[in-house]
């Protein structure tokens, strides 16, 4: 931090007491071009096509695409984590965040990124409700409760498909989790 002039070069041989905090300008944190040429090239022309269709920063429109294939991972790939005694690690996935201001294409950017994760989840989720409501005829036809209690044990209730959602709080979609009602 001292090479950065982050912090006075005295702070880095006392560890016990802090200098005081040099405040963040232009001068010390100076912005660098997003690697755009480091990502692989269907993610690269992807956030190409994005913003140059939406006008937006090339940074802003390969965070949603970034974002998008870490949503496409998690259900599939495990990350590796250290001390895992079990050996399955835990799903991948990426947490990002990008800044702009209103009206600087954030939402643009993310509907064009997630479109195809929408028709997918939009299919499953008709599907899923047909089948639910099948389920539900089927169980409410059964009239002894022992007969109900076997339908139950060979004919789960069908799962919600879901993988996205819109204002949700996270003590609700936790519900959801721990309901059972959501999986992935």
């Amino acid at each position: 931090l001292a090479s950065m002039g982050l912090i006075q070069p005295s702070t880095v041989k006392d560890t016990n007491t802090w200098q005081p905090i040099i405040p963040l300008s232009k001068s010390i944190s100076k912005a660098t071009p997003f690697p755009i040429q480091d990502l692989p090239i269907i993610v690269r022309e992807a956030s190409e096509a994005i913003a140059q269709y939406v006008q937006a920063p090339i940074a802003m429109a390969a965070m949603c695409v970034l974002g998008t294939l870490s949503h496409l991972a998690q259900a599939e790939v495990n990350a590796p984590k250290p001390m895992d005694l079990n050996g399955q690690g835990e799903p991948c996935s990426l947490f990002l965040v990008t800044e702009g201001g209103s009206g600087s294409r954030k939402s643009s950017c993310k509907e064009m990124a997630d479109r195809i994760l929408k028709e997918i989840d939009f299919r499953r989720n008709q599907s899923y409700q047909e089948e639910l409501q099948a389920w539900k005829q089927r169980y409410a036809s059964i009239k002894s409760k022992s007969d109900r209690q076997e339908f139950l044990a060979s004919n789960p209730q069908p799962q919600d498909p879901r993988t996205l959602f819109n204002d949700i709080t996270f003590e609700s979609l936790a519900g959801l989790y721990i309901d059972g009602i959501v999986r992935n």
